[in-house]
């Protein structure tokens, strides 16, 4: 049986606790009734029906052993708790933990895993590091032990566990309760106040004994004139905070970190624009790490001409416009990594620090541009007036945060492309060509970057399909587009326009450049022969103009390479019957 000052204890705990007797519950707590609502008959009879599975009987109790089980109650959705048992003589007391947060993160973990797999490594990594601290933190957790005591109104203690190892359990009873932590008169900061009943629902106080803090918690009992008193040794939290405190604002430096990396996260799963999310990461970036100015240049999925992404902070159009020039002059298809010589950086009274952006481990996509008081350590590029003593750190973590958005940005637009391919041909639809037009002739308009287009018309698609059937006209047209994709370069954009128009766009070519690329087409397709089913052979024919931003006005280019394709039709139909 249970006095009822044991009952006063236990429902004063702020654990759960619940004490049978064989396979009856005996008693529960407050807090076990509230958390398991054993109000309702049948929610009672659901646990009892649960524990039996459990080995409670006299002589298969384990101490200290514990179990996890699954539990509705009625007026709450299921819950997983924690049972931990303790036999004391014939009885068995049970403390019950509600671990089900802990169970949805996990899950909710375990699904964040399967979702970043493209970023498996890294997440390895982290997840180690996770595993490694929540096991620290449960070790320090389930090993740390409370000292409890119940006083009166005089600070003389009635009871007293066996974690305050101070003094003998017995004579503490005997004492005042600031004896327990080696005091000879009652505290400076004590909330009691002698043959008075104090107001208190609960107030924490702080002790100091040699090199060693003690926290206190003093709760008022509900049903009686004592007070319950919670000590605990809090002295590698409190040496902790003090050598935190000795660094000038490195706790709210600190939280601004983790309270922005948590607000760029978010965002960076919304549905907001990306030059919004760089803009303002970049801008706290540059903030945390003493910085001036920054530019964040991005190489987009199509190897030439700008970059896809270039943001820049504190930078005028004139040094923006230098840094994207120089970027296009060393296109990282041609090298592993590359960074802007210091000639080009703008003229401050400080340095310059480049850092890459990586797709993988080994292929550079983009490049963060700072500018730094210190010398160059690698490739990024901040202006700061001093380094802050996490600078590395800082750098790491946003850098890493950086290269996960960003590739999961291109792979996103890898996978929009898609949609702009002809289903007959395979090559870029008219949609696409109407898309990077626009941006061939933004681009040599803003930073002289030349372009070409050829425009190409199929010879005699009618006749073949008139004589031959459509299916025959279908593979003529399918032939041309492949020997087309076959003989540009990597970079070029062949495009199917319709029927039997195509057109390749030349980023980053001059008409010297078209003209051999134009003609190299023209030579391979004309000396390939289409063979049908029947045997027969039907000669490949072209009609082909080309122009670039180099000899006409950037918005001229795309007019004029079909005009010079229609004066080249014009000259075929000289020769042959233009079909009707």
């Amino acid at each position: 049986m249970l006095t009822d000052s044991e009952k006063d204890i236990l429902n004063a705990v702020s654990i759960p606790i619940l004490v049978m007797d064989g396979l009856e519950i005996f008693f529960s707590n407050q807090q076990a009734t509230r958390l398991l609502d054993l109000r309702h008959p049948e929610t009672l009879e659901r646990l009892k029906e649960i524990l039996s599975h459990l080995p409670v009987e006299p002589g298969k109790i384990q101490d200290g052993a514990t179990h996890t089980i699954k539990f509705a109650s009625r007026s709450h959705e299921q819950q997983t708790l924690k049972i931990t048992m303790h036999s004391v003589g014939p009885l068995l007391f049970l403390t019950i933990r509600d671990i089900t947060k802990e169970a949805q993160l996990l899950q909710e973990f375990i699904l964040l895993k399967k979702e970043l797999e493209a970023q498996k490594v890294l997440k390895q990594k982290r997840d180690t590091e996770i595993i490694r601290l929540q096991r620290n933190l449960d070790l320090l957790w389930h090993a740390f032990s409370d000292g409890i005591a119940i006083i009166d109104n005089n600070l003389n203690i009635i009871e007293t566990n066996t974690s305050n190892r101070n003094d003998d359990h017995e004579r503490l009873k005997r004492k005042k309760c600031y004896e327990i932590i080696g005091e000879q008169r009652q505290c400076d900061n004590c909330p009691f106040i002698s043959n008075t009943k104090l107001d208190l629902k609960k107030e924490i106080i702080g002790h100091k004994k040699e090199d060693k803090y003690i926290t206190e918690e003093c709760i008022a009992s509900p049903d009686s004139n004592n007070y319950i008193l919670i000590f605990k040794d809090t002295t590698k939290q409190i040496k902790l905070i003090e050598k935190i405190k000795e660094q000038q604002n490195t706790i709210e430096h600190q939280r601004d970190i983790f309270m922005h990396l948590s607000q760029i996260m978010t965002e960076m799963q919304q549905n907001i624009k990306t030059e919004d999310i760089i803009y303002n990461f970049l801008k706290t970036l540059i903030r945390l790490l003493n910085s001036n100015s920054a530019i964040l240049l991005v190489e987009g999925i199509r190897k030439k001409g700008a970059p896809w992404l270039s943001i820049a902070i504190n930078m005028s159009q004139e040094q923006v416009d230098s840094f994207i020039e120089e970027f296009i002059k060393h296109p990282l298809r041609k090298h592993q990594s590359i960074f802007i010589h210091i000639d080009k950086m703008p003229d401050t009274r400080y340095s310059w620090e480049q850092i890459p952006i990586y797709k993988t481990i080994d292929k550079q996509i983009g490049i963060l541009i700072l500018e730094t008081i210190n010398k160059q350590i690698g490739i990024l590029i901040l202006e700061t007036i001093n380094k802050p003593a996490d600078y590395q750190a800082i750098l790491t973590t946003y850098i890493d945060v950086l290269n996960s958005y960003l590739n999961n940005k291109l792979l996103s637009m890898q996978l929009e492309e898609r949609a702009n391919i002809d289903g007959l041909t395979g090559l870029y639809n008219r949609s696409y060509h109407e898309l990077i037009i626009k941006e061939l002739q933004i681009n040599a308009a803003k930073y002289k970057t030349p372009f070409a287009v050829i425009m190409i018309d199929l010879n005699g698609l009618k006749p073949v399909n008139d004589n031959y059937g459509h299916e025959a006209g279908d593979k003529l047209i399918i032939t041309t587009a492949t020997l087309i994709k076959k003989t540009c370069r990597a970079d070029d954009i062949p495009v199917r326009l319709g029927g039997d128009e195509f057109c390749v766009l030349l980023p980053q070519t001059d008409s010297q450049q078209a003209t051999i690329i134009a003609e190299r087409i023209k030579t391979v397709c004309e000396n390939e022969k289409l063979l049908l089913s029947n045997g027969t052979e039907i000669n490949i024919s072209l009609s082909m103009g080309y122009a670039a931003s180099n000899e006409v006005a950037p918005e001229e280019v795309l007019k004029t390479a079909d005009e010079r394709m229609y004066a080249d039709k014009a000259k075929y139909y000289e020769t042959h019957e233009k079909a009707r």
